[in-house]
């Protein structure tokens, strides 16, 4: 997010501009590369610039939109500046396109991604500040069509914040919590996968290795689950006698049981 704006600047590019404005490494603003069939696509060097560059960036699509995507589209949902929530990527649609946004998402899960994050734009149009901050619609993305456009629009919301220290003050307490809990988000999604993957191993294991698994199991039970309790405390006593094993783990299980 540019500087300490309540909302996440997105300039919405012409499909013909040959480059980004300004500085395409400057951190900040996201941008939207608008496609349909109508309209004249995306400069190839636009594209291009977009995907080996640093500012992040979404597709923009109408009804017109094709499905499937063009590839050189699709190259830009794998950029590593293309934005994501939640690891998922994000395309804007100007009105719903359930049978383009399906497809994507059946098209993203088989890649790997947990599928589509969709935002709705009805029309480029920004709201006033007021409005805005009525609507307390803080850290979402805002649309504009040029990056004049965005500075008067942030100029408008401090002129308003100024005189509100207190409720200003709140809504970057509101921001630091929302990006905190985005990024628990996205540390919960790797380790639920990691879980599943882990148990996705076990039961391989147990079906690839079931003799081994049912022999070593057996003799577990056999051979020492079946063992009377004053043998094995007989045989934890040993442990300390030959310097295995501290005195102090036979009483508190806080203490380290084994020596290294």
């Amino acid at each position: 997010m540019k500087g300490n704006r309540p909302y996440l600047p997105v300039i919405v590019l012409s499909g013909a501009e040959p480059r980004l404005p300004g500085n395409s490494r400057e951190a900040g603003y996201a941008y939207a590369v608008p496609f349909d069939l109508a309209g004249a696509p995306p400069a190839k060097a636009l594209v291009q610039s977009l995907i080996i560059g640093s500012s992040p960036f979404v597709l923009l699509l109408t009804p017109a939109a094709p499905d499937p995507l063009p590839d050189a589209l699709i190259l830009c949902l794998f950029s590593r500046s293309y934005l994501q929530i939640n690891g998922a990527p994000v395309v804007a649609f100007t009105q719903a396109h359930s049978t383009l946004e399906a497809s994507l998402n059946s098209y993203l899960r088989g890649q790997g991604y947990p599928g589509l994050h969709a935002w709705a734009v009805p029309e480029i149009s920004t709201p006033g500040a007021s409005q805005f901050l009525e609507t307390a619609a803080f850290g979402e993305p805002l649309f504009f069509q040029d990056q004049a456009a965005e500075e008067r629009f942030y100029q408008s919301c401090q002129e308003l914040l100024k005189d509100n220290e207190g409720f200003s003050a709140c809504i970057s307490e509101y921001l630091t919590l929302k990006a905190t809990h985005q990024k628990l988000q996205e540390r919960y999604a790797v380790l639920e996968e990691r879980l599943k993957n882990a148990e996705t191993t076990v039961e391989v294991a147990r079906h690839k290795f079931k003799d081994d698994y049912d022999n070593l199991y057996d003799f577990y039970r056999k051979e020492y689950d079946i063992l009377p309790l004053w043998y094995k405390r007989f045989g934890q006593i040993v442990k300390v006698l030959a310097g295995k094993r501290s005195f102090r783990s036979l009483f508190d299980d806080n203490v380290k049981k084994y020596k290294d």
